[in-house]
């Protein structure tokens, strides 16, 4: 009698994961996919690295929605793919997601010409997104995505609009080779004895030398950034480079060194942005 019960639990059970999985075939050939949780997105929807912004709703004023940015893992044969899509849902309803389509293909120049006869577009590691809004209230939202192609690696895309994007720069050209190349070969150095001395310090001291870094950089741009003028000296490139692989190395912050140098070098947005990413 045990061994007839559990029979027919078992068969119950296997004719209702029948019955939601034929549902689910279903509700994922429409533009709007209900969920009961995770996973939140079609089993033939692939963005293993998800990054989560919450925005207003172009289409409805006031009312707020969870846009899903990440890399597009369709391709077989290597990580990522050659497109971004977008993901979202309101964020009073978070089991019903709508597909709102692809945002980003990079498959042809700063001339709108094909990269090359067969029209491949470049592969697209997980990218990243931030939102502008100007002195008139208008919002500009910006995507950073991540190109896998040598010299078209630094891009930017921006669009009214959360759930689309249109490539507006291609910052190599902004690119001062004979400024970064120092800076960028004294990182590489100084990081690499870093992760090596890293094990022989104690916490304690790295917490001190991590929390009077902060300060010093935080006083730096809150009152002397626009007093002191750092040269574009080699000697200068190199210190810069050096303090980048201190921090790199020891806390995984190389950032605020080589920002502090830029926005001092650069003399325009365009070469900043290029040269710090």
């Amino acid at each position: 009698m045990k061994t007839k019960t559990l029979n027919l639990i078992a068969v119950a059970a296997c004719c209702a994961a029948m019955t939601v999985s034929c549902s689910l075939k279903t509700e994922i050939t429409t533009p709007l996919l209900t969920t009961v949780g995770n996973p939140y997105m079609p089993l033939w929807e692939h963005i293993p690295d998800g990054e989560p912004y919450v925005f207003e709703d172009p289409d409805q004023p006031g009312k707020y929605r969870v846009y899903v940015y990440g890399s597009h893992d369709d391709l077989i044969t290597e990580y990522c793919g050659r497109d971004q899509v977008v993901w979202s849902a309101s964020v009073d309803s978070l089991n019903n997601w709508r597909y709102d389509g692809t945002i980003l293909v990079v498959d042809k120049n700063r001339d709108g010409e094909p990269f090359d006869s067969a029209g491949t577009a470049d592969v697209l590691y997980a990218p990243d997104v931030t939102l502008v809004t100007d002195s008139t209230g208008k919002k500009t939202y910006y995507l950073f995505p991540n190109d896998q192609t040598g010299f078209r690696n630094g891009l930017i895309a921006k669009s009214d609009r959360p759930d689309s994007a249109v490539i507006v720069w291609k910052l190599r050209g902004f690119i001062t080779w004979k400024r970064l190349w120092p800076i960028l070969l004294t990182f590489v150095v100084v990081s690499t004895i870093a992760i090596f001395t890293l094990t022989r310090i104690e916490d304690h001291i790295l917490r001190r030398i991590l929390g009077v870094a902060l300060i010093v950089i935080s006083i730096y741009f809150a009152a002397f950034s626009q007093k002191i003028q750092l040269p574009t000296t080699k000697r200068v490139q190199v210190g810069a480079g050096t303090l980048s692989g201190l921090m790199g190395g020891f806390f995984g912050m190389q950032g605020p060194p080589a920002v502090l140098y830029f926005i001092q070098s650069e003399p325009t947005k365009e070469h900043y942005m290029a040269m710090a990413q």
